[in-house]
């Protein structure tokens, strides 16, 4: 049983509900982690402005946004990478674009170079070789 509570729609206390319906609506459902947080409104509140943040003065589209989340997520996080798969295909790819940016195999160059870079800062503490540098500056 787990320590903290999993609240769905209905459960939610009133001051988590609302930012609970918008990641369901993201994501397609209420996700285990989002249920959880909203147990703590401050917690769920934190995470959702951090979301907001991203959302607003961030540079990429949903479907580049949902990619590096799927690049990152398959370095150690099966439960990330389900997540995100589901919101990338809201976000426009499909779900052989989504394997290929889990598994690092070719989608188009611009975004395999982005996806490049992201993989070696997660996968060597955010170092970027040289080389992985270059090819992403050069695809733009």
């Amino acid at each position: 049983m787990p320590r903290v509570p999993v609240h769905d729609l209905h459960s939610a206390p009133d001051a988590s509900r609302d930012l609970l319906v918008a990641l369901k609506d993201r994501y397609g459902k209420v996700l285990n982690i989002h249920g959880e947080m909203a147990h703590a409104p401050v917690v769920l509140a934190a995470y959702s402005g951090i979301q907001a943040a991203i959302a607003e003065h961030g540079s990429f589209d949903p479907r580049t946004s949902e990619a590096t989340a799927l690049a990152v997520a398959a370095a150690d996080c099966g439960y990330c990478q389900a997540a995100h798969t589901a919101a990338a295909q809201r976000a426009g790819m499909n779900l052989d674009e989504t394997v290929a940016a889990r598994l690092g195999r070719p989608i188009e160059p611009k975004l395999d170079a982005l996806l490049a870079v992201v993989r070696a800062a997660v996968t060597h503490v955010g170092q970027v070789d040289e080389a992985t540098w270059r090819q992403a500056l050069a695809a733009g």
